[in-house]
């Protein structure tokens, strides 16, 4: 369940500022006035339902393909008497109807492709349904208005090493030269580097997932309690999310639903997001407790352990965390260096990560509790298996948990240099954003040398220096985005949690989240955009000795 209120952003060609409307229906995505929109962009975070709009949109279209208006007259005021909050399907199955043709690529296993060409990826994943590749290329030299392309996860994609890019084409999209008036819809993280430095030209408009509404988040309880045969939960559930603070993960349809699979089945809630995935990760590893400990531990110990290796803190109350811990800093040694190289990816060759010291029993074992899945390669010339980890944001605190060990371990910045290496911008630094906030939920001492850090990287970014000479700065800059992840890890860390952070950039508007200013370290802020002051507000800008640009609106 996505909510139907989306947050769309236009940007004018000069990217001075965005104009904001909510999207009611299908129209408002396809179409502007009597303008048809071709290059489309759904952003969202993590777990906020990119990949459960896919399937929506593509239910939609088989609906519309195999179904009469009169059915889905009939089949929509069904829906209606069920459930009043399930508004605009009809809306979506007619938009959805106009096109002939849908092609779906699942950009995170694509990475490995030979290709960049969008039309090359269609009849790779096409090719087991016709041996005609010319039959591709025919619909969209002469049929291509009746195309849509739904590309998933542009932000797990990586182009292949001799990709020559495009002069007109950003680094990071897939080749679009030959799909002439066909639509694409990409969906991807807004922290993701391609987003980021997206041209006015490719792009006709962006939407942006806000989550689940407040209108829909009780019934989402409901269904999802009866589901687990527990209604009478539901309203306590609500209770203990306000008690404990975790208002924000609800937000999210991915944590919400985690939280919900905890408490009905009798589990403690996590007060972070890093303590619900430790809680999670827990039960998935007990679902192969039928297996011997003698067993276990014959596959454990194929490959010699390192005995001294010490889980963070916070780790230490989850004994499956604790007795499977060798394999899972392995993995995390995977996810890690899969980060720092620069090319996130969730799927990995069997070869590969035997190569990395993941058995085979190893893998039989993370295939069983649901940690990875078997899938075929795509180029299957040198392997026909891979696997995948469930989900990117679980990859995330693979890398989180294997880079808070040794740096706890070490008390020294080496593994943190090896994070920080290839990061020389602010879009490089929030890439990581969702590694960075569960590594401060793991370990929240790191939050003040990891702020230090980007802070560091922030000031000597050009983009940045030049934004900082604007007249203020706009809800789409960089540098907002680096003060909401300082937001988001300060509240990872909990409110025990008093380390004070660095921030070079500080902007406070009524629509923008601000970190709690007796947290920041008032000699590292170098410019402020204030859109509104208090007392308190202005006691801290006393304080910050190091101002160098000033932009207050107001006075």
């Amino acid at each position: 369940m996505i909510n139907r209120n989306w947050c769309k952003a236009v940007l004018d060609e000069t990217e001075a500022k965005s104009r904001m409307a909510y999207v009611k229906g299908y129209s408002d995505i396809f179409e502007t006035g009597e303008q048809q929109q071709n290059k489309i962009y759904v952003l969202g975070d993590v777990g906020t339902g990119k990949s459960t709009f896919c399937k929506m949109m593509i239910e939609n279209w088989c609906h519309a393909v195999t179904r009469t208006p009169e059915r889905i007259e009939s089949n929509k005021e069904q829906k209606e008497t069920k459930c009043n909050v399930v508004k605009g399907w009809r809306d979506g199955v007619r938009h959805m109807g106009q096109y002939e043709f849908l092609f779906f690529i699942p950009l995170q296993y694509m990475s490995a492709f030979k290709s960049d060409d969008t039309i090359d990826m269609i009849k790779e994943l096409t090719n087991h349904l016709t041996s005609n590749t010319d039959l591709i290329d025919k619909i969209f030299q002469k049929d291509s208005r009746s195309c849509l392309i739904i590309a998933d996860s542009l932000d797990e994609w990586t182009p292949p090493k001799d990709f020559v890019r495009k002069p007109h084409v950003s680094y990071g999209i897939p080749n679009g030269d030959r799909l002439n008036d066909a639509t694409v819809i990409t969906l991807s993280r807004p922290s993701a580097k391609v987003i980021l430095n997206l041209k006015n030209s490719e792009f006709d408009i962006k939407l942006q997932l806000l989550g689940i509404s407040e209108e829909s988040l009780m019934l989402f309880i409901e269904r999802y309690c009866s589901k687990l045969n527990s209604p009478e939960k539901s309203y306590k559930f609500f209770e203990i999310l306000k008690s404990k603070q975790i208002e924000h993960m609800t937000k999210t349809p991915l944590f919400l639903q985690q939280l919900l699979f905890l408490y009905c089945n009798g589990y403690e809630l996590g007060n972070s997001v890093s303590e619900t995935y430790c809680h999670i990760l827990n039960t998935m590893l007990g679902w192969s407790d039928h297996k011997t400990e003698e067993q276990n531990n014959d596959e454990r110990h194929t490959v010699k352990p390192n005995t001294f290796i010490s889980l963070p803190t916070m780790v230490h109350k989850f004994p499956r965390l604790e007795a499977n811990k060798h394999v899972l800093i392995r993995l995390g040694k995977i996810a890690f260096e899969t980060y720092t190289s620069g090319s996130i990816r969730t799927t990995f060759e069997q070869s590969f990560l035997m190569k990395n010291d993941i058995t085979k029993g190893d893998i039989e074992e993370l295939t069983q509790f649901g940690i990875l899945n078997k899938s075929n390669c795509c180029d299957r010339i040198l392997e026909d298996t891979q696997f995948d980890i469930i989900h990117i944001s679980y990859l995330e605190f693979f890398a989180a948990l294997y880079f808070v060990t040794f740096y706890n371990m070490e008390q020294t910045t080496s593994v943190e240099h090896e994070l920080f290496h290839k990061c020389n911008s602010a879009s490089d630094v929030l890439q990581l954003s969702n590694f960075i906030r569960m590594s401060c939920g793991l370990s929240p001492g790191v939050i003040s040398d990891l702020s230090k850090q980007i802070s560091c990287i922030v000031n000597k970014d050009e983009h940045v220096l030049h934004i900082r000479r604007k007249e203020g700065l706009n809800l789409h800059d960089e540098i907002v985005q680096i003060q909401s992840l300082m937001f988001n890890c300060l509240k990872e860390c909990g409110s025990e949690d008093t380390t004070m952070i660095s921030l070079s950039d500080l902007v406070i508007k009524f629509d923008v989240p601000i970190p709690p200013l007796q947290r920041i370290k008032p000699d590292d802020v170098i410019s402020l955009t204030c859109g509104h002051t208090s007392e308190h507000m202005l006691d801290f800008f006393s304080k910050c000795n190091n101002l160098q640009y000033i932009h207050i609106n107001c006075l």
